[in-house]
C-alpha cells in the first residue's frame, strides 16, 4: 500500500491568480502561515492519510501530493489547494476533507459509491450527495486519530459552512459510521 508524501508549497505566481480581494493577505504572511502548518501538519500527516485509506476501503494511486497555500479561496482537492486559517486545526481538517474527495476521485471504484449516494440522496443537490460520505469518512477519520473535544469543534466550525449544515443533520441521523459502512460495502461489491 501506498502512503504519498505531502508537499506544502507556495507558489507565487498560483497566488496571484486568487489576488482579487481588497483584503487578501500579502506574501509574508501567506509563507508565515506555511511553515506552521508545515510543522503542525508533518506531526499528524502519516497517520492521518493511513487513516483515510484504512477508513474509506480506498488505496492511494499517486505517491506525491501537492498542497498549495493561497491568501484565501474555496478550498479544493485538485491541485489540492486551501486558504490561510486563523486556526491550525481547522487547516488540517479542511486537508483531511480535501485528502479524503481526491482519494475517492483518483479510484475507478469511488464511481460506483457515488451512483449509489445519487441513488439514495436523489432528492439531494450534487454538493449533498457528494458531501454526505465525504464528511462521514472524515468524521470517522478523526475519531481514530483526534479526541471527541476536538472532533466537535471540527463539526461546529463544518456546521458553519453554507449547505453543510443540513448535510452534518443528516450524518446525525444516520450515524457517520453507518454512511461509512454503506460506502466501504459499494466499493467491496464493485471490486468483486
Amino acid at each position: 500500500m501506498i502512503t504519498p508524501s505531502v508537499n506544502i508549497k507556495y507558489s507565487r505566481v498560483y497566488d496571484n491568480r486568487f489576488r482579487t480581494q481588497n483584503d487578501y493577505p500579502d506574501k509574508d504572511d501567506v509563507c508565515s502561515f506555511l511553515d506552521y502548518f508545515r510543522k503542525s501538519w508533518i506531526k499528524k500527516e502519516k497517520e492521518i492519510l493511513e487513516t483515510i485509506s484504512k477508513v474509506s476501503n480506498l488505496e492511494w494511486n499517486e505517491n506525491n501530493i501537492d498542497i498549495y497555500i493561497v491568501g484565501k479561496t474555496m478550498p479544493f482537492s485538485d491541485p489540492l489547494t486551501i486558504e490561510m486559517t486563523s486556526e491550525i486545526d481547522e487547516a488540517i481538517d479542511v486537508t483531511t476533507h480535501e485528502l479524503i474527495h481526491r482519494i475517492w476521485t483518483y479510484d475507478d471504484s469511488g464511481k460506483k459509491a457515488y451512483e449509489y449516494f445519487a441513488d439514495k440522496y436523489k432528492k439531494e443537490d450534487k454538493s449533498t450527495i457528494v458531501h454526505v460520505p465525504v464528511i462521514a469518512l472524515h468524521i470517522e477519520v478523526m475519531k481514530e486519530i483526534f479526541s471527541k473535544e476536538r472532533i466537535n469543534e471540527s463539526i461546529k466550525r463544518m456546521n458553519k459552512i453554507e449547505g453543510f449544515k443540513h448535510i452534518i443533520k443528516i450524518i446525525e441521523l444516520e450515524g457517520s459510521d453507518k454512511i461509512v459502512e454503506e460506502f466501504t460495502l459499494e466499493l467491496i461489491n464493485y471490486k468483486t
